[in-house]
């Protein structure tokens, strides 16, 4: 059986006579004009809400495996590996002594 030849403009329609590449460039447009109304929204309203800080400790005392949330500290802290410790401090919250801050 012989296989039928298409041109290029015929490969690139897929239901009747409306090109995909059409279909593909409104999709792009749509998601660019959506990431743009979210860089709007998040420079307006969020960029100057407080981040959470995070960061690493080493510690010999922490030769554990776990986590722990601290409510006065606003701080959760998990050790994945033993003396080395992952921490979050909410807003407000207080960070370890001798960390390394991440962010």
């Amino acid at each position: 059986m012989l296989a039928k030849r298409f041109s290029s403009a015929e490969r690139l329609r897929i239901r009747g006579n409306e090109p995909i590449m059409t279909e593909l460039l409104c999709i792009g447009v749509a998601l660019a004009f959506i990431e743009r109304i979210a860089i709007f929204i998040y420079i307006a309203y969020l960029s100057d809400l407080p981040r959470p800080k995070i960061g690493i400790l080493f510690r010999w005392g922490s030769f554990w495996i776990g986590g722990h949330w601290s409510s006065y500290n606003r701080r959760l802290c998990v050790n994945l590996i033993p003396c080395v410790t992952v921490w979050i401090a909410l807003p407000g919250g207080n960070v370890p002594n001798n960390a390394h801050e991440i962010r």
